[in-house]
């Protein structure tokens, strides 16, 4: 049951990943520099990098 639930945790932190990541190469607000900062600091910390970015760069409508 442990590692059930490992699992699904661990797909859905992966999820957010992409999530995050696939957000950052849709904004065109974002230059190149940052994008690879971005996600330098996704992948080091995925969890909290990805919350960071979606957080950060929301749109300002």
């Amino acid at each position: 049951m442990s590692n059930f639930i490992s699992s699904i945790l661990l797909l859905a932190v992966l999820s957010f990943m992409i999530y995050a990541v696939y957000t950052l190469f849709k904004n065109s607000r974002i230059n190149q520099n940052n994008k690879i900062i971005w996600i330098a600091i996704i992948i080091l910390m995925p969890l909290i990098g990805a919350i960071l970015f979606l957080i950060m760069n929301r749109n300002k409508d």
